[in-house]
């Protein structure tokens, strides 16, 4: 929200949603429900994706899943450990 709105509107946004959460809950009696670290996980997962596959199909392309995901992210970091730590490191 920040990158789209700006610090001071991005925090205008989060105290007013919390805000309106407080007011919800003193009024309707409503109980705090953790809802974990996973499910945090998993809907910046899924925003993530659609960031994504909106971004490539912008630019043309269409993403496919694969079928081995642990297989891929192994394969991906492979010979990483080679790479200088810096681009402008001499």
């Amino acid at each position: 929200m920040k990158a789209r709105l700006g610090a001071p509107k991005a925090i205008s946004a989060t105290a007013h949603k919390l805000a309106r959460m407080v007011y919800f809950t003193l009024k309707y009696g409503w109980a705090y429900v953790d809802k974990g670290a996973q499910w945090y996980e998993q809907q910046f997962r899924q925003r993530l994706l659609k960031s994504l596959q909106s971004r490539a199909l912008q630019l043309g392309y269409t993403l496919t899943p694969i079928a081995n995901a642990e297989y891929a992210a192994t394969q991906c970091n492979a010979g990483r450990e080679n790479w200088p730590a810096s681009r402008h490191s001499t």
